[in-house]
């Protein structure tokens, strides 16, 4: 079996439970929707195939989240490949001030197929000798001197992401996007504007936690704290192509 084959088949186990739920997650969607003046019946299979959809990402990026690799062995993995280049572009940059980076050079345009020189006549009439292979060849050798400040760069970056660990902030412990996608599904379905206090769409959001089985799940002091964080991140960074689900 494949990883990708095995994310699929997790995904489809998990949303077998998730069918488990889909009274409570539809009543909490009804209720709104007979206290809103719509004309038309309550709408049961759209609704269903929002919650449904909007589940199935929500299960793939906690699959990624669980195949990604731990922080300190990223920050170890890392360091020991900065070391690696640092070590290779010294042996790369003696190289050059000798006859080992001729020979280099030699065997790296056979690999490329490329000539080493090559005899072009000038516009005398003159013949000259130029090696266009040479300037790409030393841009290669350059480029672990590139390479090698990129792995030290990204070691600090991801050792900085380990040190900011802790209780999540913000909307750190859902996966990027999971609220407002809850909260366009609740307008879309019930017309009516999410409330971002201790409601319906508060507990919308808590079954869809429960039917999905997320884990370390936050409290509901910390819920109603991510909903006030994601509605002002939406309020301060308006999308220009969609209305905001928690506009009037």
């Amino acid at each position: 079996m494949t990883p990708g084959e095995k994310v699929q088949g997790t995904i489809d186990a998990n949303l077998v439970e998730f069918e488990k739920h889909k009274e409570t997650l539809l009543g909490i969607l009804r209720g709104v929707y007979l206290h809103s003046p719509a004309a038309k019946p309550f709408d049961e299979g759209k609704a269903w195939s929002h919650l449904t959809n909007t589940a199935a990402s929500f299960l793939f990026e906690e699959q990624v989240k669980t195949m990604s690799l731990p922080v300190a062995e990223r920050v170890t993995r890392l360091r020991s490949l900065n070391k690696a280049l640092r070590h290779a572009r010294s042996l790369a940059d003696r190289a050059m001030q000798d006859e080992v980076g001729d020979d280099l050079y030699s065997a790296w345009c056979e690999d490329i197929d490329q000539p080493q020189a090559s005899v072009i006549r000038n516009d005398d009439n003159s013949l000259a000798l130029v090696r266009p292979a040479r300037e790409m060849f030393t841009k290669v050798v350059a480029g672990l001197s590139e390479l090698e400040a990129a792995a030290a760069r990204a070691a600090d970056e991801v050792h900085k992401e380990r040190a900011g660990g802790g209780r999540p902030k913000g909307t750190a412990v859902l996966p990027p996007g999971f609220i407002i996608a809850l909260a366009s599904v609740y307008r879309k379905i019930t017309d009516a504007k999410p409330d971002t206090g201790n409601g319906p769409f508060v507990r919308l959001v808590r079954g869809f936690l429960d039917a999905t089985g997320h884990e370390g799940r936050p409290s509901e002091r910390h819920l109603l704290e991510m909903i006030e964080v994601e509605h002002a991140n939406v309020r301060a960074n308006p999308s220009g192509w969609a209305p905001s689900p928690f506009d009037e």
